[in-house]
C-alpha cells in the first residue's frame, strides 16, 4: 500500500485501507483453508472489531441498522463485467445501467456503472446472469493483480 509523508506523519489513503479490509475479508476462508473453521471465525472476528474501532463515530451517529451494516461493508468504487473470449477474440461487456427495467449493456468501459458498495455490485452481476462478475477499481487491486501476473510469467520463478 502506498503511504504518503505528511508532516513528518505516515499515512495511507481511507480507500486504500478500505481496500485492504475487503481483501483480508475475502481472503480469510482461502489463506486459512488449512485452519480449522473456529479459526477462521476468530480470525473474522478480530477484522470487525477492528473495522468497528476504525469507525466507531460513524457507527454511533447511524440511526438505524441499515446504516450501520453500510458502514461495515467498506465503500469501493466497481463495476460488473462480462468478458468471453481470449486474446484477439476476447470481447468485454460492461453494465452500464437499467432503461424501462432492460439491463443496458455497454461495450466501452467508461460508460459502465460504477457502485459504491460491492454487495449491491455482486447483485446486478446475479441478476445479469452467468459469466458477469464484479470488478474492484482500487489501485491496490491492480498492483496485486499485476505482481502476481508478472511473477507467474516471468523467468524467476521456481
Amino acid at each position: 500500500m502506498k503511504k504518503y509523508d505528511v508532516m513528518g506523519w505516515e499515512m495511507a489513503k481511507m480507500e486504500d485501507v478500505k481496500w485492504c479490509i475487503r481483501n483480508v475479508r475475502r481472503e480469510i476462508d482461502s489463506f486459512g483453508s488449512h485452519k480449522s473453521e473456529e479459526a477462521r471465525d476468530f480470525a473474522k472476528f478480530i477484522l470487525e472489531l477492528v473495522v468497528r474501532n476504525m469507525y466507531i463515530d460513524e457507527i454511533r451517529a447511524a440511526e438505524t441498522d441499515e446504516e450501520r451494516a453500510a458502514i461495515l461493508e467498506m465503500t469501493g468504487d466497481f463495476i460488473v463485467v462480462k468478458v468471453e473470449g481470449k486474446g484477439k477474440d476476447r470481447d468485454i461487456r460492461y453494465f452500464g445501467r437499467f432503461e424501462d427495467d432492460t439491463a443496458i449493456v455497454e461495450k466501452m468501459p467508461y460508460r459502465a456503472m460504477h457502485f459504491d458498495y460491492e454487495s449491491k455490485a455482486e447483485e446486478i452481476a446475479k441478476y445479469l446472469g452467468e459469466n458477469w462478475s464484479v470488478v474492484d477499481l482500487n489501485p491496490q487491486e491492480y498492483e496485486t493483480n499485476k505482481r502476481m501476473i508478472d511473477y507467474l510469467t516471468s523467468d524467476t520463478q521456481k
